[in-house]
């Protein structure tokens, strides 16, 4: 794996590339194996083994400016299949058909999540500041009573101003997605 001028990167540069690229898309890599092995513990030690994978493979195989998401589901595919082959010891009930079918199905619903992401993301940028940090702080986990403190209003008006700017954001991602559709 190369650079744009032709030359090997950095060993230092390599990781912290891959670290980016994986934090990225580890939560959704996760997402993918769990649904091809409906344990929770599996699909953990899975995800792990598929990390160490993709760290492996990252300098060999990983082509810059490819789909890391997509190559981190590959991995993954083949790492479920391996697990169902040694771990007979608990049957997870699911052909080889269906999870190929499985598979294949993620692949939509993320790029749908993806876009649906980028929607929010422009349709936060319209929104004032202020409400930008209102809902920052609701979603941070912020108590009602602190935000009203913080922002000076009332706790009945906060939530009245949370839900229509929830609102507002819905229909606003709503006529995006149609608009890109």
């Amino acid at each position: 794996m190369t650079n744009l001028d032709g030359e090997m990167p950095a060993a230092g540069d390599n990781a912290k590339e891959f670290l980016r690229l994986l934090t990225l898309h580890d939560r959704q890599t996760f997402a993918y194996i769990l649904l091809l092995v409906p344990n929770f513990n599996d699909a953990e030690e899975i995800a792990q083994e598929v990390r160490v994978k993709l760290w492996q493979q990252f300098g060999d195989r990983f082509e810059r400016g490819t789909d890391f998401g997509a190559w981190a589901r590959s991995v993954a595919f083949y790492e479920v299949r391996a697990f169902r082959r040694s771990a007979r010891r608990q049957p997870i009930g699911f052909s080889q058909e269906l999870l190929e079918s499985l598979g294949q199905e993620f692949q939509p619903a993320e790029e749908e999540l993806s876009e649906r992401r980028a929607a929010l993301d422009e349709c936060l940028s319209r929104l004032s500041a202020p409400v930008r940090e209102m809902l920052r702080r609701h979603y941070a986990g912020e108590s009602w009573e602190q935000i009203s403190q913080r922002m000076n209003r009332s706790t009945a008006g906060l939530r009245k101003a949370v839900y229509r700017a929830r609102r507002t954001l819905a229909d606003c991602i709503a006529r995006t997605m149609r608009r890109e559709a």
